[in-house]
């Protein structure tokens, strides 16, 4: 009997260490042997520590060593995700089913989420209420990048404002932000070119003024920003008035470009597109001001000559601005040869890069118009002069007088008025050849 009552005993103190003791440890085998693989940086390694996560957790775990091994499950499929990106989405899965909120587990949660390009989450896990995240450079470089990220997203749907915000909170939590300051200024001046040409002038104003506030001094995209608001007073005031300061602002433009030398002009696009708005403005004024018919002061034609030369000379291949300067020439010509060097700036103006495809003036060139579905072919008739301005002869007068005398046959009363018309150009003509200071009191008097 009391052999009996010995056996029971010992088989029930076996008994209790085997389940208290040998068995948890049987069961903890795989997650034991498992934790030195999770630093490896071989591949198979940490495939086997997988699997044995995997395995310990099926076995059975008491409820710390459950936690502990599900966190060690996630953490090695996070480090697979570098071979696997499938691994990221395995790794976050594993995390859900962690029963802790510790900033260990949330800044694992935090750099899985933004792996997998979830920069929404990535945001909204940092500003949930009791979130618990390490300060790490890390973290906060996670963080900036999803701002980045939300300001491309909304600059895309054209929300100016909210990418300005965006990026200002990216570049509060890194030094080097990846969208750096002059991106940001890039941004806000699109956006006012943008809208300004949509109508929208308060919120372009808007823009150009952030952009010129946080552009760098002397840099090219502060004058874009400075330009940009005074396109926008432009648009909205008296046009009259703000000449002289477009004029200013054109002049600073060719300054500069003689101050820094022509190896470092920065500005010659943008120089050539104020010259050529400051040209049109010039034309305008001259419209308002002038009285049509009368001549073109010499002071205002040789302030749009020097304007001429500075945009042709900043871009060589734009065609509007010697479009431009072969209509005033043509306008004013006195005589054919002046209307000869106006239609060859014409017709220069149609050959280069960007030249003039207008009908009208492929038409007054003489220019036959290209076969081009996009183009269309100048009209039957002639158009109209521009008022005030001298319209070219259709003919030679000696062409005219040729064809005139074809017709003397059926009309023997043009004989007289031909020979009359004869006798008048040779006058004419001894009284140009005539040398100076002779009168022409002679000639006068045998007409």
């Amino acid at each position: 009997m009391m052999l009996t009552l010995i056996a029971v005993f010992i088989l029930l103190i076996a008994t209790n260490v085997y389940f208290l003791w040998g068995q948890p440890r049987l069961r903890r085998r795989s997650l034991l042997t498992a934790i030195p693989l999770l630093y490896s940086e071989v591949r198979s390694e940490l495939e086997t520590a997988e699997g044995r996560l995997a395995e310990a957790l099926v076995n059975g775990l008491g409820a710390r060593d459950t936690r502990d091994a599900r966190f060690a499950l996630a953490w090695v499929r996070a480090r697979l995700g570098e071979f696997d990106r499938s691994k990221y989405a395995d790794a976050l899965t594993a995390l859900g089913a962690v029963e802790r909120d510790d900033t260990v587990t949330t800044d694992l949660r935090l750099w899985l989420l933004a792996k997998q390009g979830r920069h929404d989450e990535v945001l909204a896990l940092a500003g949930r209420a009791g979130v618990r995240l390490s300060p790490t450079v890390q973290n906060r470089t996670l963080q900036a990048v999803a701002f980045e990220n939300r300001a491309v997203e909304l600059w895309n749907s054209r929300d100016a404002d909210g990418a300005v915000r965006s990026l200002d909170q990216a570049r509060r939590l890194r030094t080097e932000p990846m969208i750096g300051g002059p991106d940001l200024v890039e941004v806000l001046i699109e956006d006012g070119l943008r809208t300004l040409a949509t109508g929208d002038h308060g919120r372009a104003e808007r823009s150009f003024a952030q952009a010129l506030e946080r552009a760098r001094e002397d840099s090219v995209q502060r004058i874009e920003a400075r330009l940009g608001l005074f396109a926008v007073r432009w648009l909205g005031t008296d046009r009259a008035a703000l000449l002289p300061l477009l004029k200013d602002e054109f002049e600073a433009l060719r300054a500069r470009r003689d101050l820094r030398g022509a190896g470092r002009d920065d500005t010659g696009a943008l120089r050539a597109t104020v010259g050529w708005w400051y040209l049109t403005a010039l034309l305008d004024d001259w419209r308002r001001r002038l009285t049509p018919g009368e001549p073109l002061p010499l002071t205002e034609r040789e302030l749009f000559l020097a304007a001429v030369r500075v945009v042709t000379e900043a871009d060589s291949e734009q065609g509007d601005v010697p479009m431009m300067h072969g209509l005033i020439e043509y306008g004013f010509a006195e005589d054919a040869p002046g209307r000869g060097r106006a239609v060859a700036l014409l017709q220069h103006s149609t050959r280069l890069a960007k030249g003039v495809i207008l009908p009208e003036i492929r038409e007054l060139t003489g220019a036959a118009m290209p076969e081009h579905p996009g183009w269309t072919r100048p009209p039957a008739e002639r158009p109209a002069p521009w008022p005030g301005f001298p319209r070219p002869d259709d003919a030679p007068l000696d062409d005219v007088l040729v064809r005139l005398a074809a017709l003397r046959q059926n009309f023997p009363e043009l004989t007289e008025v031909l020979a009359d018309i004869g006798r008048r150009l040779r006058d004419a003509r001894s009284g140009l050849n005539r040398p100076a200071g002779q009168n022409g009191s002679d000639t006068r008097g045998s007409r």
